[in-house]
Formats: structure tokens, C-alpha cells, sequence
């Protein structure tokens, strides 16, 4: 339909002649077969991306996905050889990609990120911005790796209540549960 857009084609193989080739582009056969890893997603994403360079009279022949680009970054070519897995935690999405044989396999993206551990925190009684600060000062992802709790204390969004109390430990079981889904 409509809503779709693809963002991606990633050739994985070329056959030629039943023969693997890396690049079929120059070469001679009488059969051509190739797959490819097309990445698709809601047209409205690429709409709001669109809106973006526009707005900002800024032109971009080819615009990456975030996955690729990291992996240029983070991944050497014998980690994309041998096969990986590659997360990116970001503050509303987590992607997945995994790469084997040198290209991008497979990709996932799951609505969840850093910003839904801070509003887990938050829920405590103190501000977004002091839960942010928390997590990222005090939290750890497995609790069975806090062996010193201690208890920090954060004033609440209500400036009338008391201190909110927590232990690094109840705080690391809070970023747990949520990781864990």
C-alpha cells in the first residue's frame, strides 16, 4: 500500500552461471541470480526525515540507516564475516542487526528504549530529570552485580514531601525488569 516505504535494498548474494560472485557488474554468464535484504517501513517515517532536510534546505543522496552507519563505526569486516549481532539502545528504540557473510542479515526494531527505564524511575515520585540523572549515575543493568548497595536520597516533583529514598540495588531491579522485556 501507500503506507509503506523501503529504505534499503541490501544485495546479500550473486550467482552466476550457479557460480557465488561478490559483484556481478563487468562480468560475463548467461544466468544472473541475486538476493537481496529490502528494508521497509511506514512512509510517514520517511516523510517526517523528509521534512527534516527540507526544513533545513539540506540535500542527502543517500541517507543510511542508523544500523549501517554504526556498524562502518563499531564492527570491523571480520565481525561482519563471521557474524554478530549489533544493539543500538537508543531513548525510544532499540535496533538489532545482525550480520553474517559481510552484510546486514536481518533488523529489528523494538519500541523500547532508555526513555522508558527513566519514566519507570520517574515513577517513583521524582522528576524526569532527576530519574535520567539516577540511571545514568547510579544505575546498572543486572542487579546481581551491585554488591554494595547504597541508599541515595532524591527530592520529590512535590518540593512539600520528604526525600525519596532508594537503594542502587531496588534501582538496578527497576532497569532489570524493563531490559528484560
Amino acid at each position: 500500500g501507500n503506507d509503506v516505504y523501503f529504505f534499503d535494498v541490501i544485495p546479500m548474494s550473486y550467482f552466476l552461471d550457479d557460480e557465488a560472485i561478490d559483484d556481478p557488474v563487468g562480468k560475463r554468464g548467461v544466468h544472473l541470480s541475486a538476493s537481496y535484504n529490502v528494508i521497509y517501513g511506514s512512509q510517514i517515517i520517511n516523510e517526517k526525515l523528509e521534512g527534516i532536510f527540507d526544513r533545513n534546505e539540506l540535500y542527502c543522496d543517500h541517507k543510511p540507516l542508523a544500523i549501517e552507519a554504526l556498524s562502518t563505526v563499531l564492527l570491523t569486516d571480520e565481525d561482519r564475516e563471521r557474524g554478530c549481532v549489533l544493539m543500538n539502545f537508543g531513548a525510544t528504540t532499540t535496533t538489532a542487526g545482525v550480520y553474517y557473510q559481510g552484510v546486514l542479515q536481518h533488523l529489528l526494531v523494538l519500541p523500547l528504549g532508555g526513555r522508558n527505564i527513566t519514566k519507570d524511575i520517574s515513577e517513583l515520585g521524582i522528576s524526569r530529570l532527576n530519574a535520567e540523572k539516577l540511571k545514568c549515575l547510579k544505575g546498572c543493568a543486572l542487579s546481581s552485580e551491585v554488591y554494595e548497595p547504597v541508599y541515595i536520597k532524591i527530592k520529590t516533583e512535590n518540593p512539600d514531601d520528604e526525600p525519596v529514598k532508594i537503594s542502587t540495588l531496588f534501582l538496578s531491579e527497576i532497569i532489570e525488569a524493563r531490559l528484560e522485556e
